[in-house]
């Protein structure tokens, strides 16, 4: 359960800041009693779900993919924004990996990360998908949090790709090479990851980050730079990991 600020998402259930408070007693360990009109919480708290809207955005876009030029420059537009405002603390400053460079001074989480994000990139272009799953076996778990950065790098991107590909931009094949990268993988992050993982193979995503997708391939310059500021604002550095993969994924799809 998130605020109704964090935007919607395929697993999250937004609720007021009021109902928010009310929850936080709850312990990790406690169980809800889901029935088809309600969440039932022991002692505490009865969410009805009656007449609430259920988030399931189409794949598919209301304006044609832009040309290539077009999609290169909201790539620019996107990576200045989280340069400049983003927490990359994670996997942002790979966003350097855009222009063919390595992070000018990366952590350690970059560090680890860079050779298997480059193989990764390979693999995909030349549709290995062996390769695929070697490389992003190394992503997945890696960082810190509930969703670790590496894996909402991976999420990122496998939405950019598969929402591409749904709409005859790059592989055609994005969806199972998307499907490769978490196949298997239960186990080696956080169960919360795994599922949000899971979801991004299927193009589902927090609904900021599929605007960012589709605004980067189909939208103009301030339209991009907007949906960036509010994808930077999920999580700590969760918004900033996850549009780094987007970047990459467009990328990707735009080079095939």
């Amino acid at each position: 359960m998130v605020p109704r600020e964090a935007g919607r998402g395929p697993l999250s259930i937004n609720v007021d800041g009021a109902t928010m408070e009310r929850l936080w007693p709850l312990q990790p360990d406690e169980r809800a009693e889901v029935t088809p009109g309600a969440i039932l919480f022991p002692g505490r708290l009865e969410l009805l779900l009656n007449g609430a809207e259920v988030y399931d955005p189409s794949p598919r876009f209301v304006s044609p993919p832009l040309p290539r030029p077009a999609i290169i420059h909201n790539l620019e537009v996107a990576k200045g924004v989280t340069l400049r405002e983003g927490h990359l603390e994670g996997m942002g400053d790979l966003i350097s990996l855009l222009d063919g460079k390595d992070p000018f001074e990366p952590n350690r989480f970059t560090k680890a990360a860079l050779p298997h994000v480059r193989a990764l990139l390979s693999s995909i272009k030349t549709g290995d998908l062996p390769g695929v799953r070697k490389a992003s076996r190394h992503m997945i778990g890696l960082g810190i949090g509930l969703t670790p950065s590496g894996d909402d790098l991976l999420s990122g991107l496998m939405v950019a790709m598969v929402l591409g590909s749904r709409n005859g931009i790059g592989q055609r094949g994005a969806g199972l090479i998307a499907s490769r990268m978490v196949q298997g993988r239960r186990g080696l992050t956080t169960r919360l990851s795994f599922e949000y993982l899971q979801e991004a193979s299927k193009g589902r995503a927090n609904e900021r980050v599929e605007s960012l997708a589709k605004g980067i391939l189909t939208q103009g310059e301030r339209e991009v730079a907007s949906a960036t500021l509010a994808a930077l604002s999920i999580g700590e550095t969760s918004g900033t990991d996850t549009i780094v993969g987007v970047c990459l994924g467009v990328q990707a799809i735009i080079a095939g």
